[in-house]
């Protein structure tokens, strides 16, 4: 199935990602006039920039620009604040994916952060325990789900602390965020390139943070919440 086929499949099944909200200064194109003239625009203006005409072709037509089971890139035609027309990309949710957690738990009135080695940065990250959504499960269930696969843990208290769009400039998607309080832990097998749980007290990850030690996206969030909710 050619791209556009499947980008037209997914306009008629997810009508809410080709909403055009009332106050929305960017706007879905869907008809076939402008469809060729916002890709035709794009591709005058990628050819501008020094890029070979197929290129530029491949990556202003709208469509369905990558797809599996964890992720859907699509490229749309839109009309601008100014006016102007031309394509824009985003990532959304694959359908039927649940909402993504990040839970921040406490033992002992210690944080208890995880050694991760993330292959999109290719680096270490000190963060707390997150996944995708469990499917069938609410987003309690999945936080409760993944305290177990990462620390071993069941919550003795489990506190939503509301929703986060990780990356609004290319991507749709929203996860929930969690406070936590678990009794003990353990070292779990691990499937993931977990190196160690470490325990840190309040002072020390706020130290960690001042020397940029601590840079996921979801850990800052999920602190930031639960400090102003007055849970730490």
């Amino acid at each position: 199935m050619r791209n556009s086929e499947q980008y037209f499949e997914l306009v008629h099944e997810r009508h809410d990602l080709f909403a055009n909200p009332p106050g929305a200064i960017i706007t879905i194109l869907l008809g076939q006039e402008e469809i060729a003239q916002a890709e035709a625009s794009m591709q005058e203006a990628l050819a501008a920039q020094g890029i070979a005409q197929e290129t530029a072709r491949e990556w202003s037509q709208v469509g369905v620009a990558c797809r599996d089971q964890y992720l859907l890139v699509i490229r749309d035609a839109v009309r601008f604040p100014d006016e102007a027309i031309g394509t824009y990309i985003r990532l959304v949710t694959p359908q039927g994916q649940t909402p993504g957690v990040a839970i921040l738990p406490l033992c002992q009135g210690q944080i208890l952060l995880l050694r991760h080695f993330r292959h999109a940065t290719r680096t270490w990250h000190l963060e707390i325990p997150r996944g995708f959504g469990w499917p069938g499960c609410t987003s309690e269930e999945s936080a409760r789900r993944e305290l177990e696969e990462e620390l071993g843990a069941e919550p003795v208290r489990l506190v939503p602390l509301g929703q986060i769009h990780p990356n609004t400039g290319i991507a749709a998607e929203c996860d929930e965020l969690f406070y936590a309080e678990v009794a003990t832990f353990r070292t779990t097998e691990q499937r993931e390139a977990i190196s160690e749980i470490l325990p840190v007290s309040l002072s020390l990850f706020e130290r960690l943070l001042r020397e940029n030690k601590i840079t996921d996206s979801f850990t800052l969030a999920a602190y930031a919440r639960a400090r102003v909710q007055g849970l730490l």
